[in-house]
């Protein structure tokens, strides 16, 4: 009797797999975003690359249209992000529309698009979705929009249509139809990057739904693929698991390699089946060589998508290097740390950051992260000598010359941590050097005059008889010297705050680049000048040149370490930098200093900067605490009110949090921030009152 052949089950790396396959697994992710969808939230899947997001929309679009939904999937890099106009571009996205959700029949675009001529782009997508799509189609709509990146790179802006998709869900209060559209955004980015124009609301609706690694128990599927080829399938899944971390790609290119392995005798880690383990599999399929082996390229993106950018690698390194050398970090949701986990390096577990899986940890270890570095770094060398010093050795800090040149390399570039506390370091060696031999100077000088004063007196004393003749015109001739020499030191001090004030007034103006040439025009006469260094690190900050602001306002602390303001201004370019427990120093030394020359009044900027740390360091408790003593000082600081008010939501106080907001909005009805809290907070009140009317609304 034949038997008949066992089922084949064939992984899939890359790409969707479709939505009836057996190795599709199920996350909490598919019921979320399914659930979601069907009640008409608004959800985006933003995630790295590889984890599942395209197998997600096929799986989620079957269920809704199984349920009556109408589903249609736009892919943006069809539509094309080269040399495509803006008036193309809307075109294809009303196109894919029409045939998405099967119009194409009944709608000629090219005539429709014609008798629409009188309107901009985005007042077409609008008239069509309203006059067209919303009166067609009878069911309720969800939009998936896919590889939703790939518009990062289009020659032109984008802010239009994210800020329509966010009109389609203001809309829904006022006409009743819009609550029929819903829409779903994939892909590699973030809400704050979809929205550029930071002029402009942010894009900050909608449902994020996260988008894990595989279970243990949620991957049984796999096991399908394994059973008929090893021995024990759920301890070689547990394997597996331990390795990936559950991340969707590298697991199915494991379990295919493991199959492979076992299939073949001939493959030199098979020579001795019971010996082989999947340890083996990934340290000689995986690991070594991962540059030649990585097909499909899966470690080269990780790679490429962290160096891509000069002006940043530096920081994302040095952020994967700290993760690496303690194990994890706090997550706080930086800019730098959301670009890290977009490249899936690492993923936010219980709070932190944390390498993603233990393959991400053998391939890109300490060695690679040097040769990275070297790549980068003109002073690499030095650097890596002063870090491992427990960045305590100051031969190794650059000075002079080579200081100047790594400054000049190191300007627009996003840093690491301790690149920037090496090229501080070094920056204060250097000025300590330079002020060490102006002491030395000024000595020299001072023995010499003492000198010259021995032997004038001699001199005096031979001659005083024939000099008494001489007195007056003496007296005279010293009083032209003394008035020649002080002259101009009062006119250079005169000249200098000329310069200062035209600082001041250009940055009130706006124009930070002239106001900078001001304020180094001051400090070439006067390099102790204090509010100049202090300004110009300020102007440099609005520019986004952190580190020149660091550089100026430390300076500025060590030629007047009494002046408070120079501190705050070290604080905040420290929190610029992301060095928040750092920054908490200076804004404690600002305070303290205010304290000492009496005027504490002036100190309420050191202690809201003090609570904005304390949020971004998810110490909220203190956080509230320091932010309230400016209060205590300016009641009518509505940023105070506003910055607890975030405090308190993120402590999910929420009523709590509403009355700090509602506080602030009294003082400033406009203020973005209030407006936004104050809608996310009513979120979260009354879930269920906003359930129960999308209920009224969606009864289906």
């Amino acid at each position: 009797m034949n038997q008949q052949p066992s089922t084949r089950y064939e992984y899939q790396l890359g790409g969707s797999l479709p939505a009836d396959s057996c190795l599709y697994v199920q996350r909490q992710a598919d019921e979320q975003l399914y659930k979601a969808l069907k009640a008409g939230e608004f959800c985006y899947v933003l995630n790295c690359r590889q984890m599942g997001k395209s197998s997600l929309r096929v799986r989620t679009m079957r269920r809704l249209q199984k349920d009556g939904l109408a589903c249609a999937d736009i892919d943006i890099t069809e539509i094309g992000c080269g040399s495509v106009t803006p008036k193309q571009w809307y075109a294809g996205i009303i196109n894919s529309l029409a045939r998405g959700f099967g119009l194409r029949a009944e709608f000629e675009l090219r005539t429709w698009l014609k008798k629409q001529t009188h309107l901009s782009s985005i007042q077409q997508l609008t008239e069509f979705v309203e006059s067209v799509l919303l009166v067609q189609v009878k069911q309720n709509l969800v939009i998936f929009i896919d590889e939703i990146d790939s518009v990062l790179g289009l020659d032109f802006s984008l802010d239009d249509f994210f800020a329509w998709i966010r009109a389609c869900y203001n809309k829904r209060v006022d006409e009743i139809e819009y609550n029929r559209l819903t829409f779903c955004l994939l892909g590699v980015a973030t809400p704050g990057d979809l929205i550029q124009d930071k002029r402009r609301t942010p894009f900050n609706i909608g449902k994020a739904i996260e988008l894990n690694g595989f279970r243990l128990g949620e991957a049984q599927p796999l096991v399908l693929g394994l059973k008929d080829h090893v021995a024990k399938p759920q301890e070689v899944l547990q394997q597996i698991l331990s390795w990936t971390g559950g991340q969707p790609f590298l697991t199915q290119k494991l379990c295919r390699l493991v199959v492979g392995e076992w299939e073949s005798p001939l493959t030199p880690l098979n020579l001795n089946k019971k010996e082989t383990s999947v340890a083996q599999v990934v340290q000689k399929r995986i690991i070594e060589n991962w540059e030649t082996q990585d097909e499909p390229e899966h470690l080269k993106t990780i790679r490429d998508r962290i160096l891509r950018n000069e002006q940043r690698a530096g920081k994302l390194l040095g952020l994967y290097q700290q993760i690496l050398n303690q194990g994890s970090i706090v997550a706080d949701g930086s800019e730098e740390q959301t670009e890290l986990r977009l490249s899936g390096l690492v993923v936010k577990k219980d709070g932190c950051l944390k390498v993603s899986n233990r393959i991400y940890q053998a391939v890109f270890q300490r060695a690679w992260l040097k040769k990275a570095f070297a790549k980068l770094r003109p002073y690499s060398e030095a650097f890596t000598a002063w870090v491992d010093s427990g960045c305590s050795d100051e031969s190794r800090l650059l000075r002079g010359e080579a200081l100047k040149d790594a400054q000049d390399w190191a300007r627009g570039k996003s840093l690491s941590g301790f690149d920037y506390q090496f090229l501080a370091a070094g920056q204060e060696l250097d000025m300590r050097e330079v002020q060490l031999a102006l002491a030395a100077e000024k000595e020299s000088a001072e023995i010499l005059a003492k000198a010259n004063e021995t032997l004038i007196k001699a001199q005096e004393k031979a001659k005083r008889m024939r000099r008494r003749s001489l007195v007056f015109s003496s007296v005279v001739i010293s009083l032209a010297v003394g008035i020649s020499l002080v002259i101009p030191i009062i006119w250079g001090a005169i000249i200098a705050y000329r310069h200062y004030n035209r600082g001041l007034q250009l940055t009130d103006a706006g124009d930070y680049r002239t106001a900078i040439a001001e304020y180094n025009k001051a400090i070439s006469i006067r390099p102790d000048l204090a509010p100049a260094l202090t300004n110009r690190g300020y102007a440099q900050g609005k520019l986004g040149r952190h580190p020149d602001k660091y550089y100026s306002c430390a300076q500025a602390t060590y030629v007047a370490p009494n002046f408070a303001e120079a501190w705050n201004c070290k604080g905040l370019a420290l929190f610029d930098l992301q060095r928040y427990e750092l920054a908490l120093k200076d804004y404690d030394r600002a305070i303290a200093v205010s304290k000492e020359q009496g005027d504490e009044q002036e100190s309420y900027r050191a202690w809201y900067n003090k609570g904005e740390a304390l949020i971004k360091l998810g110490r909220y408790e203190e956080a509230i605490a320091e932010t309230q003593k400016v209060l205590a000082i300016k009641p009518g600081y509505f940023f105070a009110w506003t910055q607890i008010c975030s405090a308190l939501f993120e402590l999910q106080r929420y009523h709590d949090a509403k009355r700090n907001c509602q506080q602030s909005k009294a003082i400033k009805p406009d203020y973005w921030l209030t407006i936004k809290l104050l809608a996310e907070i009513q979120q979260k009140i009354e879930p269920k009152k906003e359930a129960q009317k999308l209920k009224k609304l969606n009864p289906n």
